[in-house]
């Protein structure tokens, strides 16, 4: 079977290919009614068929040879089709290896924190009015555990890129399981919160207060991370990390 990866989300069937000749394909699910295809060649070219039934588009997704299939279930059919503006393949790869490297979308709307995994499924949904300080005590957790981010925020939030947001140190890669001690240094209002992984290697730090705080452990729980409290810091310890 050529199916590299398959995610369904907002009646949205997504699926990419290792294929001769056919890279991705995307079926929209329309309730009780037959389905929208639209088939993306290895060279861009795309094309869209109109009121496909479900079961012809599962025989030609889980085809061992999608480029057979097409010929053999979708275009005998008779499917009204057009072809589309040639589709945009850097960003299919793009998608294809942040979801297969397991990374994680962070949405904030303003009044509501939602994070998904790889697969779109919600891993954590907390109704909060958080600042730019708090969401990078969010995507910090995350990338001290060496997760991928793609973070979307409201036009007027004041962040235009997820990289302003992530933790200062870019780490060694992250071992394939992590497991943090999170160690504080008190500034008063505010904490410094350093990530430490089982090697003893800083994979990240902030400092939040006590709501951004709960947010990042709230992050770390629902992405599945084994992490501890460790020690607070004395000044000494905490030049020594801040220079590592």
């Amino acid at each position: 079977m050529s199916k590299i990866f398959n995610v369904y989300s907002n009646d949205v069937d997504r699926t990419w290919y290792q294929s001769s000749n056919i890279k991705f394909s995307e079926c929209i699910d329309h309730d009780n009614q037959l389905k929208t295809l639209i088939v993306v060649f290895n060279n861009g070219t795309q094309y869209r068929y109109d009121k496909v039934d479900v079961r012809d588009y599962l025989l030609f997704r889980d085809a061992e040879s999608q480029g057979k299939a097409l010929n053999q279930y979708i275009k005998p059919k008779g499917y009204a089709y057009e072809k589309l503006e040639n589709a945009d393949l850097a960003t299919l790869d793009g998608e294809l290896t942040f979801r297969m490297e397991g990374g994680v979308f962070v949405d904030y709307d303003g009044e509501h924190l939602k994070m998904r995994n790889n697969k779109d499924e919600v891993i954590l949904d907390k109704e909060t009015k958080i600042d730019r300080e708090a969401l990078n005590a969010v995507c910090a957790a995350l990338t001290a555990i060496g997760k991928d981010v793609k973070l979307t925020i409201p036009d007027d939030f004041g962040l235009t890129k997820v990289d302003e947001v992530k933790s200062e140190t870019e780490a060694a890669e992250a071992p394939a399981k992590t497991t943090l001690e999170l160690m504080t240094y008190d500034w008063g209002d505010r904490f410094g919160v350093y990530f430490i992984d089982q090697n003893g290697v800083k994979r990240g730090s902030v400092i939040a207060n006590d709501d951004e705080v709960d947010v990042m452990q709230r992050t770390l729980s629902a992405a599945n991370v084994e992490w501890k409290w460790g020690k607070e810091l004395s000044e000494e310890e905490m030049d020594e990390l801040e220079h590592k």
